[in-house]
């Protein structure tokens, strides 16, 4: 936290003399600070970072940071909520990869260690990435279209939080009890907003 307090929005600073991969990963563990103030900070801090530093590269890191904000997302838990929101706001701005969603967050912990152990030297990230659970994605057509698209990464972040929406209410129609545990809005519709309101969509 020294380096988080730190931060001056003010300042003008030379950012290869801060950022390190230790830094860096010290950052990203604020984002799971309980207190929203020092996320906020971090994350200030994550934007101004040079993408090559960020571990995002490495598919493994992305695809269990996703599945973890993908948690939170989903939890009952308002400090989990605020926790995702700013998991998906860094991941949207400094992934190179394609974000995609895990179909169901609460059962694969199992995949996550299927790619962990996989040899990601002589695999595709189109390869890796299909070890994981059945997701949601968003059918461009090309990827000439694809890249074409502003702000592409959240507007594909958003259209599959639509259809995690869209399951939960399907969740919430049968038992409202039910969708209160296992299948809250609230977190998603949450992560929505912080997403707009962010890139100002």
């Amino acid at each position: 936290m020294a380096l988080v307090s730190l931060y001056d929005p003010y300042a003008i600073w030379d950012g290869s003399e801060i950022f390190t991969s230790q830094t860096v990963h010290i950052l990203l563990d604020c984002m799971k600070d309980t207190y929203d103030i020092n996320k906020q900070i971090a994350f200030n801090l994550l934007v101004a970072c040079p993408a090559s530093i960020h571990p995002f590269k490495d598919i493994h890191f992305t695809l269990n940071w996703t599945t973890v904000a993908t948690q939170c997302a989903i939890s009952p838990k308002a400090i989990n909520v605020s926790t995702a929101a700013c998991m998906f706001k860094i991941l949207i701005r400094k992934s190179p990869h394609k974000i995609c969603l895990p179909a169901n967050p609460e059962n694969c912990t199992a995949c996550e260690e299927e790619c962990a152990q996989s040899d990601g030297g002589n695999k595709g990230n189109d390869e890796v990435a299909s070890l994981t659970t059945q997701a949601y994605q968003l059918d461009l057509g090309d990827k000439e279209r694809e890249t074409s698209i502003p702000c592409m990464q959240a507007f594909r972040l958003l259209s599959q939080f639509v259809e995690l929406l869209k399951s939960q209410i399907e969740v919430a129609r049968k038992s409202l009890l039910e969708a209160a545990f296992e299948a809250p809005i609230h977190g998603v519709l949450y992560c929505v907003r912080e997403v707009i309101c962010d890139l100002q969509l």
